[in-house]
């Protein structure tokens, strides 16, 4: 249930179900309430913020939209011998929600700046995608947040 909202976030309140994964920095998709002035379309996928209870069976749980269309990927880091590969969410960039395409991993898998990588993802259909890490937006230690340009746009 929705109890407040702004620009780019939203507070709700857990009433029932699993709760095991509700934890500060996971990302999560949600579908955004109708009428929300954000791109369409759902699901979005947020960060939780922050997690609040004074009643164990309720939780309030504040979450910053990050993007309105994200999509599970593939990844693998071909800058490095011997290439790693990981799980990831491209979040599409969506003016003016978001402005640079961004690649969220795990915490650990550190990737350095300027390395290159290459998206892929079956279910959207498309070729694999060749990109450059232009630089760390977040780490916070359980999600990390990179800014991707595609190769050769630097």
């Amino acid at each position: 249930m929705v109890i407040n909202e702004s620009p780019d976030g939203y507070a709700l309140m857990h009433i029932h179900g699993p709760k095991d994964a509700i934890s500060v920095n996971n990302l999560v998709a949600i579908e955004l309430p109708s009428g929300n002035n954000l791109p369409a379309p759902n699901p979005a996928i947020a960060i939780i913020r922050w997690v609040l209870s004074e009643n164990p069976e309720h939780l309030e749980i504040g979450l910053q939209v990050l993007a309105t269309q994200g999509f599970a990927v593939n990844v693998v880091l071909t800058g490095e011998t011997p290439a790693r590969t990981a799980q990831g969410i491209w979040l599409k960039r969506q003016p003016p929600l978001l402005t640079k395409d961004l690649l969220a991993l795990p915490s650990d898998h550190q990737i350095q700046h300027q390395a290159r990588c290459t998206l892929s993802n079956a279910e959207i259909g498309s070729e694999p995608q060749d990109w450059q890490i232009a630089g760390t937006r977040e780490d916070n230690g359980v999600t990390s947040l990179y800014t991707l340009s595609p190769v050769g746009t630097g």
